[in-house]
């Protein structure tokens, strides 16, 4: 779409911003790339993520994608990496985390009430440049 290789249009439900993102990454239905690693949601599951933050019951909470990429959720990531229990490597975990990361920063963007609308612009334009660029 943002190569102008195909033509059709992808649109977001504007009041709940984040939804289709989340599915993406956690829903999807095969493994995403983001350069040479491996972006694969079933690694929260391996580090104990709870299912109530990977099968959702409410699609458009926001606070379901605050609790999934808390510092709780890295710091299971960081675990499973530090006990060797997973064949991912650093760079497959570091890239979830952060992606995890742009979503809540993404989140941020568009429900920080006391943030400036210049930083409200730089943060979505990043997160919008880092999910382009997860094949």
């Amino acid at each position: 779409f943002l190569s102008a290789v195909t033509g059709h249009l992808g649109c977001t439900d504007v009041n709940h911003d984040i939804k289709s993102w989340r599915y993406q990454i956690i829903g999807g239905s095969c493994v995403s790339l983001l350069g040479h690693f491996v972006l694969d949601s079933d690694l929260l599951r391996v580090a104990g993520v709870s299912n109530d933050l990977l099968r959702y019951k409410d699609f458009a909470s926001d606070l379901l994608v605050l609790k999934l990429a808390s510092s709780h959720t890295l710091q299971k990531l960081a675990t499973l990496l530090a006990a060797g229990e997973t064949d991912f490597t650093a760079g497959d975990i570091g890239c979830l985390g952060c992606t995890l990361f742009m979503m809540r920063l993404h989140l941020h963007s568009v429900n920080g009430r006391e943030v400036p609308s210049k930083h409200r612009a730089i943060y979505l334009w990043a997160s919008m440049l880092f999910l382009t660029s997860i094949k």
